[in-house]
């Protein structure tokens, strides 16, 4: 999210994510009866015409991450939502030749044409299923959707970071699920606190998706490299 200090935008209510705009001013510091989704500690909720509002811990010496605290939450908020519209908008894959980023190897010489291959285009597939998988040590849960085209991990990157996709995707070569990562890391913070806008990045938007893994990539990767290989026929 957009910001230097990363406030916490989401609480557990009964059990369900609630963002602090949908607590009542009524209901404000103490009352509002929230807990830490990621440490279950009591929240309190801050609002005013003066300040952002958001939630912040009641106790001062709770074990608290606020980058934790906040990913956890929005990975609860995209859950839900996503059980709601029973759908979510997959983003289209195309690979390109791994060799477009290199010199050439003379000097004075052009690069060859790039090669792409649009592998799959954006496309909204159902949702049966969600549910969270952790493994001992893990801080984070991996958020699983179970989707018409099998399951689906989605990950949300909330602070931007320089080595982001190759270092991410390159986790995921290895095998498992395909895996989506959804950039909120330039989404404003009124943004984040409005279901409808939460909702439209979540489900719909595709801009800021990308795969962290797919078969569909090491596939066509391998038949790009393959074909690059073969000898070309003049006709």
């Amino acid at each position: 999210m957009n910001g230097r200090v990363l406030l916490l935008p989401v609480g557990l209510k009964d059990g369900r994510p609630v963002l602090i705009s949908e607590i009542p001013e009524a209901e404000s510091g103490r009352n509002c009866g929230c807990v830490c989704p990621n440490c279950g500690g009591p929240l309190v909720a801050i609002q005013g015409p003066f300040q952002q509002p958001h939630f912040t811990h009641e106790r001062v010496d709770c074990a608290y991450d606020a980058r934790n605290a906040t990913l956890v939450g929005l990975l609860e908020m995209a859950r839900e939502i996503l059980l709601l519209e029973k759908r979510i908008m997959l983003p289209g894959l195309e690979i390109t030749d791994e060799n477009e980023d290199e010199p050439p190897e003379e000097p004075g010489t052009m690069r060859g044409p790039v090669r792409r291959r649009r592998v799959a285009y954006p496309g909204i597939v159902s949702v049966t299923d969600a549910h969270f998988e952790r493994e001992a040590g893990e801080p984070i849960p991996r958020l699983v959707v179970e989707t018409g085209r099998g399951p689906v991990q989605v990950e949300l990157l909330v602070r931007r970071q320089a080595a982001k996709s190759a270092q991410k995707a390159s986790e995921y070569r290895g095998g498992g699920c395909a895996a989506i990562e959804i950039d909120l890391s330039r989404t404003t913070y009124p943004e984040i606190l409005d279901r409808g806008s939460l909702r439209s990045l979540l489900v719909f938007n595709t801009v800021n998706k990308d795969w962290l893994h797919d078969d569909r990539r090491q596939e066509a990767e391998r038949d790009l490299r393959e074909a690059e290989r073969s000898p070309s026929v003049d006709r």
